[in-house]
């Protein structure tokens, strides 16, 4: 990983007033997911996010807010806050003007679908950073819920059409303990197919906040806000 890209990360930091003390600490926890060749990829203009915002960018000023919502708690593990912050949108494909994003069931779109298919991604590109503890509990169930109020798609057994699931090949590598808590965590206030809930962890509540004062910041014009529902947004290419 270049000096280029590591400065270009210390710029968001300097975006969200982190001193120089903070920043090297909140480096020091996300230094090895943001060297994954996976996630270079989400810095650049082919996943575009929010506006002119990259996937990568948002996810990382994510961790911004997250990591500076911490410091003003106590008892709250900082480290797994930020960690979900950068897993909760590792989805797949690009969710913005892609021909290739369709599906056939309403509760299977992006919005409700794309917290499943990151923590298939982050399981399958880290895989050392989710023991089968309560620690991998609380990443999941932060990513799972990120999006409350809004819902995610209930799983019953991961086996969601393939089509739909973009990463549904992923699925296989998954250990049966982390299968077990996405079944888990996406059952928690069932209704018909979707999940309700929030993250029952302060961590994942945490992310969920900074989640949405980011994307407030990020949604600059009303094509971007249409895009949320439709997919669809003239802005970009």
């Amino acid at each position: 990983m270049g000096n280029e890209y590591k400065e270009r990360i210390y710029s968001i930091f300097d975006k969200h007033g982190l001193s120089d003390e903070e920043k090297d600490e909140l480096y020091y926890i996300i230094k090895k997911i943001v060297a994954h060749p996976k996630f270079i990829e989400r810095m650049t203009d082919k996943y575009m996010h929010h506006s002119d915002i990259t996937l990568g960018e948002h996810i990382i000023a994510d961790a911004c807010i997250t990591y500076q919502l911490c410091q003003k708690r106590k008892k709250i593990n900082m480290s797994i806050a930020v960690k979900i912050a950068m897993f909760h949108d590792l989805y797949t494909i690009p969710w913005q003007n892609n021909k290739n994003a369709k599906v056939t069931k309403f509760y299977n779109k992006h919005g409700f679908r794309h917290p499943i298919e990151a923590v298939i991604n982050a399981y399958n590109w880290y895989p050392d950073l989710f023991p089968n503890n309560l620690e991998t509990k609380k990443i999941i169930d932060g990513i799972i819920h990120h999006m409350f109020p809004l819902p995610v798609t209930k799983v019953k057994s991961l086996i969601i059409n393939k089509n739909e699931l973009k990463n549904f090949d992923e699925v296989e590598n998954l250990p049966d303990y982390i299968k077990e808590d996405i079944i888990e965590s996406t059952s928690r206030g069932r209704f018909i197919n979707f999940s309700l809930s929030r993250s029952k962890y302060i961590e994942g509540r945490i992310l969920s906040k900074a989640d949405k004062k980011a994307s407030r910041k990020e949604i600059k014009n009303v094509s971007s806000a249409k895009a949320l529902i439709t997919g669809k947004n003239k802005k970009i290419k």
